[in-house]
């Protein structure tokens, strides 16, 4: 099997038992500037930073290639409003956190009996920017609906207060000797 592409749990793969490639993507990165009337008839430009990136990701999916259009759709729908890196070759591309802002369905084939045979899935992804600041964010796993945040693997409630060891495993020797 041939990984094209991935984020959080879902993958674009090549292999014998179906397709699921990635047609285009285009990641987006844009200076935030502000312009400025001056009384002197000049226009200075003064630079913010940057805006968001955005990531926009399009694939095809029908049953002809192993996967029902509508199953995938409401798999990406259920995944709206969660954040993680997008890898290409196994190397991120762009931010370390996307949120997945918008998932588009367009229908290309229906069949006479109106099941839908071929669709295109159009995923929009923005920047993170709050990522430090969220501790959900620190989760790159998928938390499904039975799960909450709290329980999910790597969550911690005390976020970047909590001390821990270099291995990140457990607290640091002057925090476990601080709470006796």
């Amino acid at each position: 099997m041939s990984i094209q592409g991935s984020w959080l749990d879902k993958k674009w793969t090549i292999d014998r038992n179906g397709l699921t490639a990635i047609n285009n993507f285009s990641l987006t990165k844009e200076l935030d500037a502000e312009e400025q009337e001056a009384k002197d008839g000049k226009n200075p430009t003064k630079t913010k930073g940057f805006k968001p990136q955005t990531l926009v990701i399009s694939h095809k999916v029908s049953y002809s290639t192993g996967k029902s259009p509508l199953t995938e759709f409401n798999e990406w729908q259920a995944r709206c409003g969660k954040r993680a890196g997008f890898h290409i070759e196994g190397r991120r591309i762009g931010p370390a956190a996307l949120i997945l802002d918008r998932v588009e369905f367009t229908s290309n084939a229906i069949s006479n009996t109106g099941q839908i045979l071929d669709a295109e899935i159009t995923l929009t992804f923005s920047e993170d920017v709050n990522f430090a600041k969220a501790p959900e964010a620190a989760v790159e796993l998928y938390v499904g609906e039975s799960q909450t945040a709290g329980t999910a693997p790597g969550y911690s409630p005390k976020g970047a207060t909590e001390v821990k060891s270099a291995y990140n495993v457990r607290p640091s020797a002057s925090a476990a000797e601080a709470k006796s």
